[in-house]
């Protein structure tokens, strides 16, 4: 693992050396300690303003490749997709955000997300994929075709406004 830049110079090559193999020894430990789980795929919920915050995590056993719709489905989640777009796209999670209760976005607090076609810019499911020890980034097709492998994660965070959280 090299960083690309260095720390200090040094003019005992030796001290150079501890110190960069140091680093090196450093970085190794920490990406082994955050690891994923190469026996399951990890789903996680943050359900936002819609549930008081709550996160639920849950690892589902795979052998091979896992469609996303079926892990959320094995998870137990309930997806509901858009009249338009049918399930390319997740609208509610859990029946959340709710088909006759306002969200109660900030500016937008008479809001009912109906699932015509898509969920709203300012309140809407994010559909995250995150690659084994790679950063959590936003699923490059709709949640009907996100394939996913042991060790990998996926997750639905609900965004509100600009209030955009990747999971940690």
């Amino acid at each position: 693992m090299y960083f690309g830049f260095r720390v200090l110079t040094v003019k005992n090559k030796n001290l150079s050396i501890l110190i960069t193999a140091g680093l090196v020894l450093g970085g190794v430990g920490f990406a082994v300690a955050s690891q994923p789980n190469k026996e399951c795929i990890t789903v996680l919920v943050d359900y936002g303003v819609l549930d008081s915050k709550s996160t639920t995590s849950k690892c589902i056993p795979v052998a091979g490749k896992a469609n996303g719709l079926d892990l959320l489905a094995e998870a137990g989640l309930t997806i509901e997709g858009t009249g338009k777009y049918g399930s390319q796209i997740v609208c509610r999670v859990n029946s959340l955000p709710s088909a006759t209760t306002p969200i109660g976005i900030k500016g937008h607090e008479n809001y009912v997300e109906t699932c015509a076609e898509m969920p709203a810019a300012f309140a809407y499911w994010a559909v995250l994929v995150k690659d084994g020890v790679l950063p959590w980034g936003w699923a490059s097709t709709g949640i009907d075709q996100v394939t996913l492998e042991a060790g990998d994660s996926i997750g639905l965070v609900f965004f509100e406004n600009d209030n955009q959280r990747f999971p940690e």
